[in-house]
């Protein structure tokens, strides 16, 4: 049993890739900490998980992050169309955490959902985003 938790904690860290890090980032992006972002943040790690199958991107749209540091992880070379093991991407934390703004800029620089558009129509339609369903409605992938 031991080992089998040992093994677990190793696999966490190397899915991960930051550990301790990875910490640090979230901090970072949740306050908005352009300082910290810039020094933690690399082109090694931007894509790596930071937080339960989530980049920094991901993590970034997640916790309510400024625009600003949303365009810094994606100059930093956040890959705007990796999806996690689920296929959960850019897009869908936008639609699922009602940042259209965010949607917006990631479509404009030509970020393609893993999901299908219908798929994500209806979870917006689920949410009650009538601005959200709008806009998806008006998209062709």
């Amino acid at each position: 049993m031991k080992k089998i938790l040992t093994i677990t904690a190793i696999c966490m860290l190397l899915l991960t890739g930051c550990g301790g890090k990875g910490r640090a980032i979230t901090k970072a992006i949740s306050t908005n900490d352009h300082v910290s972002i810039d020094e933690k943040i690399t082109s090694d790690n931007v894509n790596r998980y930071v937080r339960r199958n989530m980049t920094a991107l991901m993590y970034a749209i997640y916790s309510g992050a400024s625009m600003q540091t949303i365009q810094e992880i994606i100059n930093k070379g956040a890959n705007i169309n990796f999806a996690n093991k689920k296929h959960h991407d850019a897009i869908y934390y936008s639609i699922v955490y009602d940042r259209i703004d965010v949607l917006k800029y990631l479509v404009s620089l030509g970020a393609k959902p893993t999901l299908s558009l219908e798929f994500l129509k209806d979870i917006a339609e689920k949410k009650g985003l009538t601005h959200m369903h709008e806009y998806l409605q008006s998209l062709k992938f």
